[in-house]
């Protein structure tokens, strides 16, 4: 389990844990036209679950992030609203794989964010890219089962692990939203709104004309034009010439 799966259970944890409250999720992924691209995934928890969670200690506190820096994401840090709070977490990648891992980083084996799918097709006149990803919240975990360390530690405190995370699961499926948006290098963008029994792709792409290679082209075929115009009247001038010739010349 990856640290930041591990900060991202705690966050859903400690969110359903909270009667009432509720957290959002958005998930941005960016392709760039090289097939290097970002994901940035923002989580909001509304006023009452910050206010729950801050009751002893500070967000930073309540839910650490030195390890989602290590893992070598970029955090900003909580962001308060009108009582609300925001994290940002965002990260690179390079190519399908690479996006892949990505997400796997913030949900982890649940399947919550998967399919990654990255097209690049290039012909001599134009570029085509395309970016698909599947967000699916039919069969959402808590992930405190599949944490070993936190279910020994759960356990070693009385608590019934099972009927914990049943509990959890009850509550997540009316707490947790999730909006996935996938955007192509021009700048399209397709959004899908997630909620507990929902699945949806987000599909964006994009087909660039190479514009310097189409003024070649078509510089090059004026050039030729103009080559075989000329030619053409060189011929026919020459006719012409011979022609002023032979009448010329004494019966």
């Amino acid at each position: 389990m990856t640290p930041v799966r591990r900060v991202a259970g705690l966050v859903l944890v400690a969110v359903v844990l909270c009667a009432g409250c509720k957290v959002d999720a958005r998930v941005d992924v960016r392709l760039r036209a090289d097939g290097s691209g970002t994901v940035t995934a923002r989580v909001r928890l509304d006023a009452d679950a910050v206010r729950r969670l801050t009751a002893r200690a500070s967000l930073d506190k309540a839910v650490p992030l030195d390890d989602v820096r290590t893992a070598g994401w970029t955090v900003s840090g909580w962001k308060t609203s009108d009582g609300a709070a925001t994290l940002t977490l965002s990260d690179d990648f390079v190519g399908q794989a690479d996006l892949a891992r990505r997400l796997s980083d913030l949900v982890g084996p649940m399947g919550v964010l998967r399919d990654a799918r990255l097209t690049r097709s290039r012909s001599w006149l134009s570029a085509k890219d395309s970016i698909a990803v599947t967000g699916d919240l039919r069969h959402l975990t808590t992930g405190v089962k599949s944490d070993a360390a936190l279910s020994k530690n759960l356990a070693a405190a009385g608590v019934d692990v099972n009927a914990l995370d049943a509990q959890l699961r009850s509550q997540l499926k009316k707490a947790f939203s999730l909006t996935l948006a996938v955007h192509a290098p021009d700048g399209r963008t397709q959004t899908v709104v997630l909620r507990a029994g929902d699945q949806a792709t987000a599909v964006a792409s994009s087909t660039r004309t190479r514009d310097a290679r189409v003024v070649l082209v078509i510089v090059g075929a004026a050039l030729l034009l103009l080559a075989l115009v000329l030619t053409a009247a060189s011929l026919v001038a020459t006719k012409r010439r011979r022609r002023a010739s032979s009448a010329s010349l004494p019966a």
